[in-house]
């Protein structure tokens, strides 16, 4: 049996003749067609299982092959159809154009717009840089003009599979949208139609694309990921790295002669949390011309809140007492956990004891002797300190500059000026808080430093520079979990993760 026609084979009564094969995927093949009453060349799109269908060579009919496939066969089909009259309804020069769709030979087939000079992907690379540049730049905005279209319907539209390959040239230099294979209709409150599962191609599809409550809600950033997945596609002539690869990592570092409008299209639409996005096209555009945003060349967007640099690390400005780091010590991205530190020391270690602890002395088993930062209520020397000085500080240790530990009072302004949004692992790779000033919306985000299936009283937190002035064996520290968010005294020898803070005068 052959899965393809034959060349010559008709289709309507003669009204379709196929002449070759253009393309065959997981779900259909694609041939090239003449259409007889107007004698144009068309593409016509055959529904076709590969590896649950067959075709019977003489009839040409397609069957599943196994009565097991025939539902899954029968659901998808109609998904097939589903796509053809989706499509059918659009109107804009930048996406295909459907003429025709019929049933034939116990399948589904459509008939649309052919375009001959080829896939996006093999753009010519002969050109000159700087016209290369200019070319992308113009594909990219057709792309995002069909994409402003899908997304401003009454009842919205995520292409969902915004790649190289589907995309077209036409014979007036058109980027032209195809495939909409596992594309989703919202309804006017944003609320999915279908709950389909969620397609993906690596290295364009966002880690929310990844799961079906991801997309269950309409959101253009899906989109605006794939669009600057495929930006970056086309300046490197590397196929992006995988989501959960930009979360861990960040993005390899962009060559130095991609203009820096196309570069910081590139972060700005690649970060890993939808938030972080631009949120329309409009928005992507400005950034895109220009228009919009600092030029950033380093391989992740920071920070979250349009921070800056200080020290060679970011902050970002929630309109709060002190500028907050947008991520922890020891980590790359904001959706790390980086490194623990016991209170006052400023290396890290592989175990955390009284019995390493850098002012614990003699009697550690009752941590009897803690040198410095003891009262006259506790055995040791007798300092009166309760605010760690910074020759201790982990952060102005580890960053330099005037960075330092968050005190407590600095912590409970940060509770108490934002809105703290539990975001849980399926969106991120690592549990956490999305935290929105009250006052500028700028955000941060601030992981939980410990896999949830630990119990909160084993939890590590975070450290602040506040001693327990009770009993100074103990230090504040802040602990989180989905539910809660509280302040717990910590032995102070304990491995807790730091995020730092630095003072608006000390820039």
């Amino acid at each position: 049996m052959s899965e393809v026609l034959d060349s010559n084979s008709v289709l309507q009564n003669g009204k379709y003749t196929i002449k070759r094969v253009l393309g065959q995927g997981g779900f259909g093949i694609t041939y090239e067609a003449i259409q007889s009453g107007l004698n144009r060349k068309v593409a016509i799109k055959e529904f076709f299982m590969n590896g649950y269908c067959v075709r019977n060579i003489v009839t040409h009919q397609v069957l599943a092959s196994t009565d097991s496939n025939h539902k899954i066969v029968d659901i998808y089909r109609q998904k097939f159809l589903k796509e053809a009259r989706i499509i059918a309804s659009l109107n804009h020069p930048n996406i295909i154009k459907i003429y025709d769709v019929f049933l034939e030979n116990g399948t589904v087939y459509y008939a649309m717009q052919y375009i001959s000079r080829g896939l996006l992907d093999s753009i010519n690379n002969d050109w000159p840089k700087l016209e290369l540049f200019k070319h992308i730049e113009k594909y990219i905005c057709d792309i995002a003009a069909a994409l402003k279209y899908l997304h401003s319907r009454v009842e919205p539209l995520n292409h969902l599979d915004v790649k190289p390959n589907n995309i077209l040239i036409d014979e007036d230099n058109r980027a032209v949208l195809i495939d909409f294979g596992i594309s989703k209709v919202y309804d006017i409150w944003g609320e999915q139609l279908s709950g389909t599962p969620p397609g993906l191609s690596y290295g364009y599809s966002p880690i929310e694309q990844y799961s079906v409550e991801g997309i269950s809600s309409f959101s253009p950033a899906v989109d605006i990921y794939a669009l600057g997945a495929t930006l970056y596609r086309l300046v490197t002539g590397s196929v992006p790295p995988d989501a959960l690869y930009v979360l861990r990592n960040g993005l390899p570092k962009i060559p130095n002669d991609v203009p820096s409008n196309i570069c910081n299209a590139i972060i700005k639409s690649m970060q890993p949390i939808s938030e972080d996005r631009p949120q329309n096209i409009d928005f992507f555009l400005g950034i895109l011309k220009g228009q919009r945003g600092p030029s950033i060349q380093t391989n992740y967007n920071k920070p979250l809140g349009e921070g800056q640099l200080s020290n060679g690390h970011n902050y970002v400005d929630l309109g709060l007492s002190v500028l907050w780091a947008d991520c922890n010590i020891g980590a790359h991205t904001p959706y790390e956990r980086g490194d623990l530190y016991a209170w006052g020391e400023v290396q890290k270690k592989e175990r955390y004891s009284w019995g390493n602890y850098a002012f614990c002395r003699s009697d550690y088993s009752t941590a009897n002797w803690i040198t410095k930062y003891n009262t006259i209520n506790d055995v040791g020397y007798l300092d009166n300190i309760t605010q760690l000085e910074l020759i201790d500080d982990t952060a102005q240790r580890q960053w330099g500059g005037r960075w330092h530990i968050p005190n407590k009072e600095q912590w409970e302004e940060l509770i108490e000026q934002c809105k703290w949004t539990w975001s849980p692992s399926n969106r991120t790779g690592i549990d956490g808080y999305r935290i929105t000033s009250k006052i500028n919306n700028n955000t941060i985000f601030l992981p939980v430093t410990r896999p949830s299936s630990y119990s909160l009283s084993y939890d590590e937190g975070y450290w602040s520079s506040s001693l327990v002035i009770s009993s100074p064996k103990y230090a504040y520290r802040l602990l989180l979990d989905s539910d809660m968010k509280c302040f717990r005294n910590g032995a102070r020898y304990l491995g807790n993760a730091i995020r730092c803070v630095i003072d608006k005068d000390d820039l």
